[in-house]
């Protein structure tokens, strides 16, 4: 990006912090007026929002909350379990989700997917998911969903390779996408249309027939 270009981040969601306004500059650097999902505001410089600033190993680090991220990390670290597989897999996936410099950020974050606010908190994980089970590791389980208690289970390398195969193709009346398109085309769930397949329905029928709003079980015929 070149010297003096001017970028309007009015309304990007960047981590926690959403981009409310322009704020007054501060010693000739643009500022801007941030919501954190917290609840809490900050006004945070263009260059921490875009450019990142220099940690102390000498990464560049962006700032994505208004501080209190840092402290959930912080405060985490005093549970006694920061080397346990369990904590390295949470901070792993709120990682992938929210640390845009992180090699695994673009598949996840980068693609909208996020971790339920219930679960930014370690010890809610923990109480959630408990202890992960030997060989096994964090899966989600419609994986166009986000992370939460009610998308994610312990899997094995095995049973994660054959929930990614579930992310099948299906072309109908000229058109192909994937499982969760066709799910969201037709206002139902992935689950729901992947039981219509397994059912053996038709896949005209399986990708036409709306799904009744008060009903979330298919017939199994």
């Amino acid at each position: 990006m070149g010297k003096g270009v001017f970028i309007d981040l009015t309304g990007r969601q960047l981590g926690r912090l959403t981009v409310i306004r322009r704020a007054p500059n501060h010693k000739g650097r643009t500022m801007w007026q941030c919501q954190c999902s917290c609840g809490n505001s900050a006004v945070v410089g263009s260059s921490h929002l875009i450019n990142g600033h220099s940690g102390r190993s000498g990464e560049s680090r962006f700032t994505r909350s208004c501080g209190c991220l840092r402290s959930e990390f912080a405060r985490q670290s005093k549970h006694g379990m920061s080397d346990t597989p369990t904590y390295h897999i949470w901070r792993g996936m709120m990682r992938r989700c929210y640390k845009i410099g992180f090699s695994a950020y673009p598949p996840y974050g980068g693609q909208g997917i996020t971790v339920c606010k219930h679960w930014h908190t370690f010890a809610n994980f923990y109480a959630d998911m408990g202890e992960r089970p030997e060989g096994k590791t964090l899966d989600r389980i419609d994986n166009a969903g986000n992370y939460e208690p009610s998308n994610c289970r312990w899997a094995t390398p095995k049973e994660q390779s054959q929930n990614r195969r579930s992310v099948r193709l299906m072309t109908y009346a000229g058109e192909t996408m994937n499982m969760s398109d066709w799910a969201s085309r037709l206002g139902i769930t992935k689950t729901a249309l992947s039981r219509r397949i397994e059912a053996g329905w038709p896949l005209e029928r399986a990708l036409t027939v709306p799904q009744p709003p008060r009903y979330r079980n298919l017939p199994s015929g």
